[in-house]
């Protein structure tokens, strides 16, 4: 088929599974605005899409890997979901039972489509699909139903569980420009197993790679003042100190084994209610003791980096890097008497400095401790990893451990100090 063709198909597939997901949605609830019910609509159209598409390729090999792959995504979601118990940003009482807001099951569900057709039958399916799934988990935040981690958990969940399952389909082929020293032409390049081992040998390096870690979380530190002279300094972990399940995701480019460049997004966010003892003056509005309010503080991290592998031919590894990263920082008060909310924000970049020592035993286990410290004059964090990985094959790794992040921002509108513990579980998945 023609790319015309394939995208008019997919199309037309969509709308079908639009029409039939709305049905059902408005069969049941009424929503709060578009943007919402199209985000109910398309965590079921996207996979129903899917699932229908293996009919259009008469491929009943694709039909079996989407089923395994939805149905993985789905059990580990919701066993996640019942596991942390999670409060969603929306609600009013975290301590009501059912909160289930870890993963986003809405965003699995559209990444789980949209990574099928992509991984399945190319990007000319999987780019417009990845874009209506993306807005879905927007829609997750919008709505209040989700933090930005319980999106990005659950989209990588789905796309995991796909790069696991899902392999090329036999009919894709595509033409590649050939140019050499003393030849041009065109290659033709067929598919061919997945597994990294068959298709290059031992020795050959990964180009990328993904990982998704995820795990409970908790604080031992958490103060804030706004504005930082003249503002009460509130304990934010008076109220609730309880873990709370989070997650974070890399993007990985090697070059050879000695350099790799490297995106990281870890989202974190806590909200609990309760009194304060005495009053409270935040960000210009007074709180008075006894007044029932929620506190709810975040702290988003961006990062690029670059590091060096000083000894890629060893058992013990160590690598050094810099780079840059942004910090969003927001803490907020907000009554639950009346509509009185007092919050302070500030964003931050600063420079990053990585060290990681480690150790490999075997070519599966091998132990590694890391930090990133970012600083500048008025601010700083520090974030201390000690893991251990296992290589499951070429293509996947586990690793799980403890982490600690700590830091603090000092500026006029906002001093806020903080310290988080973690236990972390880490899936990567490596593209050769």
């Amino acid at each position: 088929m023609n790319n015309p063709i394939q995208y008019g198909l997919f199309i037309a597939l969509l709308a079908l599974s639009m029409t039939a997901a709305g049905l059902l949605c408005t069969a049941g609830t009424v929503h709060a605005n578009e943007l919402t019910e199209a985000g109910d609509v398309l965590q079921i159209a996207l996979p129903v899409t899917a699932f229908l598409s293996t009919y259009l390729y008469d491929d009943p090999e694709g039909r079996v890997q989407f089923s395994k792959a939805f149905l993985t995504s789905w059990g580990t979601v919701y066993g996640i979901k019942v596991l942390g118990n999670k409060v969603r940003p929306g609600d009013i009482d975290p301590q009501e039972e059912g909160n289930l807001s870890f993963p986003s099951g809405h965003t699995m569900g559209a990444f789980s489509g949209a990574s099928f057709l992509q991984t399945r039958y190319g990007w000319v399916w999987g780019l417009p699909a990845y874009f209506l799934a993306g807005l879905t988990g927007y829609s997750r935040i919008d709505a209040q139903a989700h933090y930005f981690d319980d999106v990005i958990a659950g989209a990588s969940i789905a796309m995991l569980s796909n790069w696991y399952y899902a392999t090329s389909h036999p009919k894709k082929f595509r033409l590649m420009p050939l140019i050499g020293e003393d030849a041009y032409g065109v290659a033709l390049q067929l598919p061919m197993d997945g597994n990294a081992l068959s298709r290059y040998g031992e020795k050959v390096d990964p180009r990328w790679s993904f990982s998704l870690n995820m795990g409970p979380s908790w604080p031992s530190k958490g103060e804030a003042a706004a504005p930082s002279s003249g503002g009460t300094t509130i304990d934010l972990t008076e109220f609730d100190d309880n873990y709370v399940f989070n997650a974070a995701i890399n993007l990985s480019r090697y070059l050879g084994k000695r350099h790799e460049f490297s995106f990281k997004l870890m989202p974190f966010e806590k909200r609990q209610n309760g009194i304060f003892s005495s009053d409270v003056l935040f960000a210009g509005s007074t709180f008075p003791a006894g007044e029932q309010v929620r506190t709810r503080y975040r702290l988003n991290e961006w990062h690029l980096r670059y590091r060096y592998e000083f000894l890629p031919e060893d058992a013990v590894s160590l690598k050094a890097g810099i780079g840059v990263g942004l910090f969003d920082a927001k803490v907020e008060i907000a009554s639950l008497e009346d509509e009185r909310i007092a919050s302070a924000e500030e964003m931050n970049v600063m420079p990053l400095f990585h060290l990681e020592a480690g150790y490999r035993f075997n070519p599966q286990w091998r132990i590694s401790a890391d930090t990133d410290f970012f600083y500048d004059t008025d601010n700083w964090h520090d974030e201390f990893r000690a893991l251990v990985h296992y290589r499951a094959d070429p293509n996947w790794e586990i690793s799980g451990g403890y982490r600690v992040w700590a830091g603090e921002v000092d500026q006029a509108d906002l001093n806020y100090k903080y310290t988080n513990h973690g236990i972390t579980l880490g899936f990567t998945y490596l593209f050769y």
